[in-house]
């Protein structure tokens, strides 16, 4: 019974760690969903969505934005888990562009990068491709 309670003890510090990395790769791939999420939603409805990355408090939270007529257009939260904000753990930083990243009805996106940071970790890069609107994580 001693053996395993030093077998555990010796052994915290790494499962912390594997913990820590998947935070930081499940909110990479969550940002990645939100995108494709936005970039489909646009093309299916011919509506624009319009993401916006706070870094402090680090959060994003994505709307629908209705631009139809002569009207300004009038932003509402896009439907699902995005619309409402997602909070990104505090251990990690949110490295985004000032500009919300627009999700056009023909496929298209504005280009963007966001970086993940977290410490003793790689930073994870989410980048954007403007003319598919595809995102994509590299380290």
């Amino acid at each position: 019974m001693a053996l395993l309670g030093v077998l555990m003890a010796l052994a915290w510090p790494e499962f912390r760690s594997l913990r820590k990395n998947y935070l930081l790769e499940t909110t990479a791939r969550d940002l990645v969903d939100c995108m494709a999420f936005a970039r489909a939603s646009a093309v299916g409805e011919r509506a624009w969505y319009k993401l916006v990355l706070k870094p402090s408090p680090a959060l994003y939270t994505l709307y629908r934005m209705d631009v139809s007529g002569d009207a300004p257009a009038v932003l509402e939260p896009a439907p699902g888990r995005w619309g409402g904000g997602r909070a990104v753990a505090p251990d990690i930083e949110l490295q985004a562009p000032s500009d919300p990243i627009l999700f056009f009805p023909n496929g298209t996106a504005t280009a963007a990068t966001v970086v993940l940071k977290e410490d003793g970790f790689p930073p994870l890069s989410i980048k954007l491709s403007g003319t598919l609107g595809y995102a994509t994580i590299a380290r």
